[in-house]
């Protein structure tokens, strides 16, 4: 497994955690022109970078999602890797595996340069209260 963080996950990381505190929040994908892989996934955080996601054959929608969002969970837990797992795999199946968690995700915006969802945590689960705290 690997220890050290790029800079791209540390930032993933704070924003996760700024998530937590919040009790959920907003997460923005902004669709940025690539010349070789055509539209790519953007998410920021305080203006800055916590992933992009390019190439093809795949669901980068999901694989943007799931790459920021495996970070609502400690490193290496059975909910981080099952949230990581669903990267590529549509957003349905990030949006499920989150509910399993405590947490609901839910789309709000659409466009063709963005995507807007609300993430909330469901306090009153016993699990996603311990993985708050954590």
């Amino acid at each position: 497994m690997k220890t050290k963080l790029t800079t791209c996950e540390k930032r993933a990381e704070s924003f996760c955690r700024s998530l937590i505190q919040n009790a959920g929040g907003t997460v923005q994908i902004e669709w940025k022109r690539s010349q070789m892989w055509g539209h790519n996934p953007v998410i920021l955080h305080r203006g800055e970078k916590c992933c992009n996601v390019g190439g093809c054959g795949y669901d980068k929608q999901s694989t943007a999602l799931a790459d920021v969002l495996r970070f609502l969970f400690p490193i290496g837990s059975a909910p981080y890797n099952e949230v990581w797992a669903t990267g590529g795999c549509g957003e349905s199946a990030t949006m499920r595996t989150l509910a399993k968690h405590g947490w609901t995700m839910r789309k709000v915006a659409n466009s063709s340069t963005f995507d807007g969802y609300e993430l909330t945590l469901d306090v009153m689960k016993p699990e996603a209260r311990e993985l708050a705290v954590a």
